[in-house]
């Protein structure tokens, strides 16, 4: 899933590589021309303004939909008001 690929991206980017920072989120986009558009998007965009070099955080609503993982783990932070979106619950997600 979507969670596992995160973390492969943010391990395998170390050294001198630039520091990659992933936001996930869940929810209906609208694709246009290559671009994606809608609320997800934003939000999205907005945890990686949060994000530490190296890190995956993600919200509740993706957590909600990933369900138990047995090789996944999540640490609750403490929750954001993100700029036009308000106050979010947010977790670093970790291999466990």
């Amino acid at each position: 899933p979507a969670a596992r690929l995160a973390l492969e991206l943010v391990e395998s980017f170390g050294g001198d590589q630039p520091d990659l920072r992933v936001g996930l989120t869940h929810g209906p986009v609208l694709s246009r021309l290559g671009d994606l558009f809608g609320p997800p998007v934003n939000l999205a965009s907005r945890l990686v303004s949060y994000a530490r070099p190296g890190s995956v955080l993600v919200d509740q609503n993706f957590v909600d939909r990933l369900g138990p993982v047995e090789d996944l783990r999540l640490r609750s932070i403490r929750p954001r008001d993100l700029k036009g979106i308000g106050t979010t619950a947010l977790y670093v997600l970790r291999r466990d």
